[in-house]
Formats: C-alpha cells, sequence, structure tokens
C-alpha cells in the first residue's frame, strides 16, 4: 500500500485534482487521508465509477407502475446499496441498516455517505455485540472511532452529530441484546 499524493492520483487517472480532492474530501476515496495540508491516496485504489441509471436499477415494468417520486427514491436506494460495500449484498440486513437511520439524517446525505453510513450502522451493532459490558464514555469514544474521519469532515456539525447519536443507539441495541439477531448473518 503506497500512498501517493492526490495530484499524482489524478494524474494516473486522468481526472482533475479539484475533482478528485472534492470526492476524498467527501469521503469518495476509501484510502484518502489527510496528511497536514495534503491529501494522500493508496496506489493501487481503483477510480470510482458510481453513476447508477434507472434500468439498472428497476426492471421496465418496475418503472412504469412508479409515479416519479417513487422511481426517484428507489434509485436512490439502489445508489445508497450501491456504495454499501459490507451489507450491500445482503438484502435483510442492507434494509435493517438502513431503516435504522433517521429519515431527516438519510435526507441530508449524498447516497455514497448514506452507503458508508449503511456499512457503519452495521458496525456499530457488531461491536455493541462484542462488548456488552462498555459503558458511558467509552461507548461514546467507540461510536466515533467508527465513523471514518473523511466522512465526519463532510458533514455538517449538526448531521454529525445525528451520525453519532444514530450510531450510538445502535452500538448500544447491540449491547442490549447481543442474542437478539435484527441484522440478519448473511453478512458475517
Amino acid at each position: 500500500m503506497a500512498m501517493i499524493p492526490i495530484t499524482q492520483y489524478a494524474a494516473m487517472h486522468g481526472k482533475a485534482e479539484v475533482t478528485v480532492r472534492q470526492m476524498a474530501r467527501r469521503g469518495g476515496l476509501r484510502t484518502a487521508r489527510k496528511q497536514g495540508r495534503d491529501w494522500m491516496v493508496d496506489s493501487e485504489e481503483p477510480y470510482p465509477d458510481r453513476r447508477r441509471r434507472m434500468g439498472e436499477a428497476l426492471t421496465r415494468e418496475g418503472r412504469e407502475s412508479l409515479d416519479a417520486d417513487q422511481r426517484r427514491h428507489e434509485l436512490r436506494i439502489a445508489q445508497i446499496r450501491q456504495y454499501s460495500i459490507k451489507t450491500g449484498p445482503y438484502g435483510d440486513t442492507f434494509t435493517a441498516c438502513l431503516q435504522a437511520m433517521p429519515s431527516e439524517l438519510l435526507d441530508d446525505l449524498t447516497p455514497e455517505q448514506a452507503g458508508r453510513t449503511v456499512d457503519i450502522v452495521h458496525e456499530a451493532y457488531q461491536a455493541g455485540r462484542r462488548h456488552p459490558d462498555s459503558t458511558g464514555r467509552r461507548t461514546y469514544a467507540d461510536c466515533l472511532q467508527l465513523i471514518p474521519d473523511g466522512l465526519l469532515d463532510a458533514l455538517t456539525p449538526g448531521q454529525g452529530e445525528r451520525m453519532v447519536a444514530m450510531v450510538h443507539r445502535v452500538y448500544t441495541d447491540g449491547q442490549r441484546h447481543p442474542d437478539y439477531e435484527w441484522l440478519q448473518a448473511d453478512s458475517e
């Protein structure tokens, strides 16, 4: 894993430096880290092209049976699923994690941020199950560690507070119900 400056990464992939920097700032590059005032990225990380078209998200019959708002919603869910690396392929787990997110937070996030947040929800629940005896500050610190800096930096203070509160709630659910499988085991 060789970390290279974002300017070099952008040149390798034929992208504008400002575009790649913005993607890193918003949490779109998983290995992007800020060192001082410069962004560094793993040279082997592929450049993500996560554009999603309606035809890929729904069948023709499905598209025709939905109104415009429902189609936009289904496309957004499909985009979020695509960005969710850990739970996206697992339908029940993805749905449970998505439903654990407050709708006002979900509406504020980009599909990429929401997909990463779905994965964070899953990690928080699993971490709570692994540490059922931790309390108070320890729990809050555990929750804060689950949220990547790149994602937290891209959020407004209000969004960040709601995200930490939501992660904390899911984490404590995992602590209280270590044997309760509200997240399906298909993701493990």
